[in-house]
């Protein structure tokens, strides 16, 4: 058992993930390996979804009873899997006060720059920056932007809400997808973290809770931080079960998601998700900040 000032200061703000939940994101984890005994296997199976922010930092777990009966097992084993995160530096756990997830030292890095992890050259992808070079287009469609250039250079240029021009063909581009969109509906944005904070400076007050799944988008993290929400992360499952059950119990004022090929995951929500989210956001009296930076990567089929 741990005790002191660190596991203090998370237990005053700390949030907790249920039995139920937690069996649901661990899956079939006594099958991810077979080698082993059981309570190494469970212990590898919270290790992931701790090490991969599905269960973020300063969570408290359920109680070993509990999640021995959820999970179908003894409770030894379950004491056993904590003890060996305890060991690991994964959990904290004081008497009476259950066990806390917690990051050893090196894992977190608050303020990390974003710079590549490998150089320029190397035979090495970095999956940590979801970006590519740039296309060769992009410099054919700049010289079609100076030949309109002298045109706009004869105005004061001040268009708060955006280039008249691209406001139309970015409202046009919405009513093809089949949402009826006029040019005043539409502002333009230096890109999708403006965008968001924009959104959630007009959607919430500060303090406020907001829902979001985790991980998700690192730029959104940091305009929700900046704004003083109060970020209630729930990990990521494949259907967004875990997120309208967080929506019923907190009844935030927003909810920011990543429906289309999330980042940094790529998981792709279905249309009976969608309703199911929408449903359960209309009974929580919740908006939903739906991020669209990646809609259209998808392939035909």
């Amino acid at each position: 058992m741990q005790s002191g000032s660190t596991f203090d200061s998370l237990a005053s703000k700390t949030r907790s993930i249920n039995s139920y939940q937690l069996a649901k994101i661990l899956g079939d984890w006594p099958s991810v390996s077979r080698k082993g005994p059981l309570y190494a296997r469970l212990a590898l199976g919270i290790r992931s979804l701790i090490l991969d922010a599905r269960i973020p930092y300063g969570v408290r777990l359920p109680g070993e009873r509990s999640l021995a009966t959820e999970l179908h097992v003894s409770r030894r084993t379950v004491s056993s899997a904590y003890a060996l995160l305890r060991d690991e530096g994964l959990l904290m756990s004081r008497r009476g006060g259950g066990s806390l997830t917690h990051l050893p030292p090196g894992r977190s890095r608050p303020g990390a720059p974003w710079g590549p992890a490998v150089g320029q050259g190397s035979n090495w992808f970095d999956l940590a920056i979801a970006a590519i070079a740039g296309d060769p287009r992009i410099a054919l469609s700049l010289a079609k932007v100076h030949e309109v250039l002298p045109h706009y250079l004869a105005q004061h240029g001040y268009a708060p809400q955006g280039l008249l021009p691209l406001r139309e063909a970015v409202a046009e581009h919405y009513t093809r997808r089949g949402l009826a969109t006029t040019v005043e509906q539409i502002a333009i944005t230096s890109g999708a973290q403006q965008a968001i904070s924009l959104a959630v400076e007009a959607l919430s007050n500060p303090l406020e809770p907001i829902v979001i799944e985790t991980p998700t988008y690192p730029g959104a993290l940091d305009v929700l931080r900046r704004y003083r929400s109060r970020l209630i992360d729930v990990g990521l499952d494949e259907d967004s079960e875990s997120l309208r059950v967080a929506m019923r119990q907190v009844l935030p004022r927003l909810v920011y998601l990543i429906a289309d090929y999330h980042n940094p995951t790529g998981r792709l929500l279905d249309t009976a998700q969608r309703e199911a989210l929408v449903r359960a956001a209309a009974e929580c009296g919740s908006q939903l900040l739906v991020d669209e930076s990646f809609v259209e990567l998808g392939f035909d089929g």
